[in-house]
């Protein structure tokens, strides 16, 4: 679009945008409602959920029983949110991990890393800017059925 003799390049660049939001799944929504959705489906009484990023979004779709927890590194200190972390891992049970901005909210990955280290088993879901993760414990370290 030309504007007073010059080149206006706004609607391209609104185009790209448009586009990448649509057809990239990099630049799409988080989806927490799907995220919320699967673990509602699958969860147990007294699990934990850990959402470092999109609290807030979670806490509206979320409609369980189970408590959400919603500290992250980059607000409370990487180390702060390892030790929180540690002290709630269950000797028996599952924390479900809700991966969402993990560029901003986990960029080092500590909390993923220290349930991975940890956990028996481990189910995965990819999303559209969600990495969900149910981490499975069980007391004696054995193998954990999935499913239970």
């Amino acid at each position: 679009i030309i504007i007073g003799g010059s080149v206006d390049l706004h609607p391209l660049v609104m185009l790209i945008a448009v586009c990448n939001y649509h057809m990239v799944p990099a630049y799409a929504r988080d989806d927490i409602r799907g995220a919320t959705r699967i673990i509602e489906s699958l969860e147990k009484e007294g699990e934990i959920i850990l959402s470092p990023g999109g609290a807030q979004v979670i806490l509206h779709y979320y409609k369980g029983e189970n408590r959400i927890e919603t500290y992250a590194p980059r607000f409370v200190g990487r180390e702060e949110a390892v030790r929180r972390l540690s002290e709630q891992i269950p000797a028996r049970g599952a924390i479900w991990y809700v991966g969402s901005r993990q560029w901003d909210m986990d960029p080092e990955g500590a909390l993923p890393g220290l349930l991975s280290s940890r956990a028996d088993s481990v189910m995965s879901w990819e999303l559209p800017g969600v990495k969900l993760s149910r981490y499975i414990f069980s007391e004696d370290g054995g193998p954990v059925d999935p499913a239970r």
